[in-house]
Formats: structure tokens, sequence, C-alpha cells
């Protein structure tokens, strides 16, 4: 079945302010990667497209090489997948089961996803958008049963920083074949690595004598071009992205975006990019824009 994931926002996304002020509630975190990008269940050359508010369509098309609020029917089922999905549960088997549209729900009632097949689709023109698919919803609601799902959904930001530490472990499985390891350049002696087999240090990557990374509890991801001093730790599971700075200090179970400076103690917290927390002192159990 060929198929056209396209992720979507819904009127839940100001329960994630002041977040979503700037960015698609998709493109949010609770591991190493945006929620629209963990593994979905479906064929490698699944298409993926994004549809957000009209303001910031210019800028989620400037950062992420998918179409953004552009619908190409291109002779496939559509899904529209909610943006705050949490996990696909059965949603997958549910869809390559459905023989006609369908609105797949929550346990609570919220809708997860929308399948959209060829045949209610010939209504549409071939180039649409997805407010185009919500009016023709609408309008044809009686032709599109519901069917409940055990897929589930966030409703609020802290549930993100709950669920950081399952969710930087199964990230860490997603990226760790497609990102070439440095670990064994690192010289003995200097900096202090243990459980290694567990720790990802990608190009261009520096660390100090007496850096200590602690993959024993958990991964450590440290992405390209990035710094840890010396004096500082960093404990899994941790994802750091490119062009970051550790300072002395310490990080462990936290989700640290790029080009951000971090000292001091930071704890089961989420870091969007450029963050600049320099000094001392102590954030936990926080999503930090």
């Amino acid at each position: 079945m060929a198929l056209t994931i396209c992720f979507y926002e819904d009127n839940s996304l100001n329960n994630f302010y002041p977040l979503t002020y700037l960015r698609p509630i998709y493109l949010l975190r609770s591991g190493m990667i945006e929620l629209f990008k963990r593994r979905h269940p479906f064929d490698d050359d699944t298409r993926i497209i994004l549809s957000c508010r009209e303001n910031l369509a210019p800028l989620v098309s400037k950062n992420y090489d998918y179409p953004v609020n552009i619908i190409k029917r291109n002779d496939s089922d559509i899904l529209f997948v909610n943006g705050r999905l949490k996990n696909w549960g059965d949603l997958s088997i549910l869809v390559k089961e459905s023989k006609i549209s369908t609105q797949f729900v929550t346990s609570t009632g919220e809708t997860a996803a929308v399948l959209f097949r060829e045949e209610i689709q010939n209504k549409l023109p071939g180039i649409t958008t997805h407010h185009d698919f919500q009016n023709l919803y609408e309008k044809d609601i009686e032709m599109i049963p519901q069917t409940k799902t055990t897929a589930a959904l966030y409703n609020y930001c802290w549930e993100l920083v709950a669920d950081l530490h399952e969710s930087l472990i199964s990230d860490f499985e997603l990226l760790k074949n497609s990102h070439a390891n440095t670990v064994g350049d690192i010289v003995s002696g200097k900096a202090h690595l243990i459980n290694k087999d567990n720790i990802i240090l990608s190009r261009g990557v520096y660390l100090a004598p007496s850096a200590v990374i602690d993959a024993t509890d958990g991964p450590v991801f440290i992405g390209e071009n990035s710094r840890v001093d010396s004096h500082a730790a960093i404990y899994g599971p941790c994802f750091v992205d490119h062009d970051s700075r550790i300072l002395a200090g310490k990080v462990s179970g936290s989700s640290i975006r790029a080009v951000c400076r971090v000292g001091g103690e930071v704890e089961e917290s989420v870091f969007q990019s450029y963050v600049n927390k320099y000094h001392d002192g102590f954030i936990g159990h926080s999503y930090v824009g």
C-alpha cells in the first residue's frame, strides 16, 4: 500500500505554550529527535508531509527538507497523524487492515490519525492542503467510521519530560546505525569513558582532559563539533547535539540541542537549540526554550 503521512497540529497545541509559539508541536522532543521523526512502522519509502500554522511555514520549510502545507495526492493513501503522537500502539496494524477511510481515536476519544483512501480523495484537486482534507472530512464524516486504537498522545509539555529516560534510550537505537562513531579516536588517559559500547561521539567532538562520559545507566550521544570541558561529567541516557559545549558541571538524563552552552548541573531536562546556561546552578525536570 502506497502511503503518505502528514503530521498536523490540533487545537491542543495551546497546552504546550510557550514552546509552541515558535514551532509546530511535532518539532518538540522527548528524547534525541523530534516527535515526527520517531520511527514509524511503515515502509521506508513512505512520503512525509508537514502541516502547520501559516506564520510558521516559512521557518519550517527552511529548516526541514519536507513539503510544508502542500499536499500532492500522488496516487497514494494519505494518513493524517496527530503531531502530539506519543506512541503508535496498534495504529499501523489498523491502518494496514482498513479497507475504507477511517478515523482512529484513542481510549480518551481524541483523534490520533485519519486515513483517507484514494477513492474519497477524488473529490479534491491534485494539489491541495490540510484544510481541504479537513473540510472534506467534516462534509463526509458519516462515510468515515471511527476505530479505537491503542496509540497515545501527549497532552501537556511536562509529559515530554516525564518520558525522557525511555525516549533517549529508544532514540539512541534509531540513531546509532546511521552515525559514524569516533570513540576509538579518543586518547586513553585524557578523558574517561565508561561503558564505551553505549557511547557515540560524532566527528569533531573534543573531550578535554578529565572529562567524564558515563553510559552505565543509559546511552550517550554527542553530536558533531561539540566540546566537553575539563571537570564536566555526562551521565546517560543523555543527548548533546552538534556544536554545543558542556562546561564544568554535571549533565544527566537530558536532551541538549544544537549550539547550547551548558554549565552547572542539569538533570532530566530538555534544552531547545541556542540555550545559554553558562553559569553554575541547577535546572531539573524542565523543558527550556
